[in-house]
């Protein structure tokens, strides 16, 4: 789940670039200054954090005799995920 997150984080971050990149164009082209939107260099960075808590309960459970009632167990999982693209266009 959190490849998914940080592959749609940095498919947004390419979305947005381009639309950015288009603006620019649109502005400079009403100044009259001339804009290469093929040859750009960027470098995007993104963290996500993650901490997640699973219990496990059981209700009234039979093993060898013994009775299991409550919580069984408890899993903390924390994950960090860093992830650097760096684009550079040029034609």
């Amino acid at each position: 789940m959190t490849a998914v997150i940080a592959a749609s984080l940095v498919l947004m971050s390419v979305y947005l670039k381009r639309g950015y990149s288009g603006r620019i164009k649109t502005q400079s082209d009403s100044l009259g200054v001339l804009y290469d939107a093929e040859n750009i260099s960027s470098t995007s960075t993104y963290s996500i954090d993650s901490h997640t808590v699973t219990d496990t309960y059981v209700d009234n459970i039979t093993i060898d005799g013994e009775s299991y009632l409550g919580l069984v167990s408890t899993e903390n999982v924390d994950e960090n995920v860093t992830q650097t693209a760096n684009q550079t266009i040029t034609k």
